[in-house]
């Protein structure tokens, strides 16, 4: 499954997609043919601004000459070949794991850990309480913040078994449904048993106790060789309305080739160039390959907006 880290709050990505905004996409086609680009967590985030289906409305597929193409948004698939029957099919693809800053309490006197993290809309399935500890049974509340209060989503139990004959461990708590939400609440009731040990520390020195499971969905188009494409997100705009049966031989016949969103240039000055700045790079690139610089600028950002969204009027639970 691809992993990817979303701090809690980025604020760069946000304020860019206030205004029409590109990011080109790389990729080399030798002959005309269907490609998908992913629609990383921060693009999502950064075009929808948690709002549902904003992207679906307000993408475009641009050329170098700056005309729309055609374009299909749809759940990512994988090509499944089975050898037996020598049949091909597509499936659904596994969601994408994206970690999550969060702020952490102990609720002594309830007895509780709690944790808040914002999601930005992201098309999310589960989420995941990435606990360490060798042997625990835990009941599990999640809680999602709409008009200012928190309201249950979903409940469970996390475990984990390592005694002899038995190694098991089940830290996920489904949905049920995608859902998408601006902001979610974990509470994890410890009775009398101590507080579980949760993952706190990532490589920048931020909590990452939280792992969501998000659908990963793809941008499909027709691809010319030697044409260059970039995607635009113009807020506001109206859902375009493409006649998508070309696509549609994509799910019965061809596995589209794979372009990327581009990433900008780093140089030796701790500069990040292009007109992106630094947040194209949470749109394509793995947490360790970031220049150290940028993560501990984006830490930084995430752990003053928790702080804010915490020191103003925190929503309640309701009853």
């Amino acid at each position: 499954m691809h992993k990817s880290i979303l701090l809690a709050i980025l604020p760069l990505a946000v304020f860019a997609a206030k205004e029409p905004h590109s990011w080109p996409v790389t990729g080399v086609v030798t002959e005309e043919c269907a490609v998908a680009v992913s629609v990383k967590p921060m693009l999502y985030s950064a075009a929808t601004q948690g709002r549902e289906d904003a992207l679906r409305s307000e993408l475009r597929v641009r050329d170098s000459k700056g005309r729309d193409i055609p374009y299909a948004f749809r759940a990512a698939k994988t090509r499944v070949v089975d050898e037996a029957n020598h049949s091909v099919s597509f499936v659904a693809a596994p969601p994408m794991e994206v970690l999550t800053a969060c702020t952490v309490e102990t609720d002594s006197k309830a007895k509780k850990t709690v944790l808040e993290t914002s999601v930005f809309g992201l098309p999310m399935t589960a989420i995941a309480v990435n606990a360490t500890d060798r042997n625990f049974s835990r009941k599990v509340a999640v809680f999602r913040r709409m008009d200012a209060r928190w309201h249950p989503l979903a409940t469970g139990r996390i475990s984990a078994v390592n005694l002899p004959g038995e190694r098991k461990s089940n830290l996920e708590i489904a949905f049920g449904r995608e859902v998408r939400e601006t902001a979610l609440r974990v509470e994890i009731e410890n009775d009398d048993n101590p507080p579980l040990t949760l993952e706190t520390t990532s490589d920048a020195g931020v909590g990452l106790p939280l792992t969501l499971k998000v659908t990963q969905y793809d941008i499909v188009f027709v691809a010319t060789p030697g044409e260059k494409y970039s995607l635009v997100v113009e807020p506001g705009a109206d859902r375009p309305r493409y006649d998508e049966a070309i696509l549609g031989y994509i799910d019965r016949v061809q596995d589209p080739v794979r372009f990327e969103i581009k990433l900008p240039l780093y140089d030796g000055d701790d500069v990040l160039n292009g007109e992106n700045g630094p947040t194209a790079i949470w749109l394509t690139t793995p947490f360790d390959v970031i220049p150290f610089v940028s993560a501990i600028v984006f830490a930084v950002l995430g752990l003053v907006c928790i702080w804010l969204i915490k020191s103003t009027n925190p929503p309640k639970p309701e009853p």
